[in-house]
């Protein structure tokens, strides 16, 4: 990395070759429209009038780039993990697929095809969110520097970028503990402090070159990379921890302050802070306390603490030491719903909770009524920060975001402008494993020259496209 030079590049990217079929029926690269990046939510145009949903894309910087996981470059919870694993024998970093991040070598590749994206993809989806990895920014200036420059090109050829500070990148390899989790990752002591630093510098640096009020997302699907981390028994994601549930309240309560200070520092940078929080229905619940906990914890806890400024610090439903709200822009993502297991764990003296099972079957009226019930206990700026189908029949996968979109204009106000964001642009490395078949590009590619060959659409992004355009 280090002997690469990272262009800087302000020039857009073509558009495919002539020859080549377009997915998209909208706008196009040289029509008369023009980017729309600084804008705010509803500002997009269709039909005579504005748009109900202002459409984007979101991506995992760590499921795309390999310098991301390169232990050299952002030494990480996943890195020293994956070395854990490696001296037991138990090879890769799983859970996640056999080749493991391996779609860009680096930014630039990831800058590049990016650009090109925007050249096909022009009006349709407007915005393109990713993540600056909290590991790679603190360990590494050259990372910090081509972000920016990543960020400044991909405004230049119209996206309008948001940011996500936290997206299942774990945290610097400096707080990893070897053998136990008392101390490891999210429940290290320094852990908050550290990342509220992190946060101060990337608002510092984006100052330069997001447009004012641009949004940034603190974090996504925070409470999965925890419950993951120090619960889930294969022990793959970092910390490692099984049935940890100690630390897991006490990683909880350190993200809960790093996540809201965190929010200020965005306010007061003069960007809009957001959190997209996976909330999964509880299902077939019988009402016990380990029952509600799992429930409280898994999707409301941070979200009473973020947006109401309601904190319970010993996880029993109550509002311990109330402050004034850090943010008031809520993205869902929702992967399905999950049941209670007959195991618990303790949290805290006195407070079990079951452990979760897990359904991710596409459930539109599950997806409706969860929208229905974040808008309704919180209010504020409530979209979907995250919608994912996977199938190999894309007429399924068209039937299932056709049925989520209609839920969606159901669950939100009709004197709302909202936002819907697609995951995800290009084909990453997923935390689970099999196939995964709902991104919408397979790749831009480029000659020898580095001049763009044109994107390549997957079946699925020949859905989207027809589904967006009547939207």
């Amino acid at each position: 990395m280090c002997g690469r030079a990272f262009l800087f590049l302000v020039v857009l990217a073509a558009g495919c070759a002539d020859n080549k079929k377009s997915a998209n029926p909208v706008a196009r690269k040289g029509e008369d429209s023009p980017p729309s990046g600084g804008e705010g939510e509803g500002a997009e145009e269709h039909a005579g009038g504005a748009r109900r949903f202002t459409w984007g894309v979101v991506v995992s910087t760590i499921q795309l780039v390999h310098e991301s996981v390169d232990p050299v470059i952002c030494p990480s919870g996943w890195t020293e993990l994956q070395s854990e694993l490696a001296a037991r024998g138990e090879g890769q970093l799983p859970p996640l697929q056999t080749a493991y991040v391996n779609r860009f070598a680096n930014l630039f590749e990831f800058m590049r095809a990016s650009m090109a994206a925007k050249a096909e993809l022009w009006e349709s989806l407007p915005v393109l969110r990713l993540s600056t990895v909290w590991p790679c920014w603190a360990a590494n200036e050259q990372w910090r520097n081509e972000m920016g420059q990543t960020v400044q090109n991909l405004l230049a050829v119209g996206w309008r970028i948001e940011l996500t500070l936290l997206h299942h990148d774990s945290y610097p390899a400096a707080f990893h503990s070897t053998g136990g989790f008392g101390l490891g990752g999210w429940s290290h002591d320094a852990a908050a402090d550290a990342f509220v630093e992190y946060a101060r510098s990337v608002t510092v640096t984006m100052q330069r070159i997001l447009p004012a009020g641009s949004r940034i997302y603190i974090a996504n699907e925070p409470e999965a990379m925890l419950f993951n981390g120090y619960l889930d028994q294969s022990g793959k994601w970092p910390p490692g921890g099984k049935n940890a549930s100690k630390s897991l309240a006490k990683a909880f309560l350190n993200m809960r302050r790093a996540l809201r200070e965190a929010a200020r520092a965005v306010t007061e940078a003069g960007f809009e802070p957001a959190i997209a929080i996976n909330v999964r229905p509880l299902l077939d619940s019988k009402g016990t306390p380990p029952e509600r906990v799992l429930d409280h914890l898994h999707n409301w806890w941070l979200l009473d603490a973020l947006v109401r400024g309601c904190n319970d610090n010993n996880f029993s439903g109550s509002c311990d030491d109330p402050e004034p709200a850090a943010l008031n822009t809520i993205g869902l993502t929702f992967y399905g719903s999950m049941k209670a297991d007959d195991k618990t764990v303790e949290l805290a003296d006195g407070i079990d909770m079951a452990l979760p099972l897990i359904n991710v079957q596409p459930d539109a009226d599950l997806f409706r009524r969860t929208l229905e019930d974040v808008y309704i206990a919180y209010g504020g700026s409530v979209g979907v920060a995250e919608i994912g189908f996977s199938s190999a029949i894309p007429r399924q996968m068209e039937l299932w975001l056709r049925e989520y979109l209609s839920a969606a204009e159901l669950a939100i106000p009709t004197d709302k402008s909202s936002f819907i964001q697609l995951h995800t642009l290009f084909e990453g490395a997923e935390f689970s494993e099999g196939e995964w078949r709902f991104h919408l590009l397979d790749g831009c590619g480029f000659d020898e020259f580095g001049e763009e060959e044109g994107c390549q659409y997957t079946p699925w992004a020949e859905q989207v496209f027809e589904i967006i355009s009547s939207n």
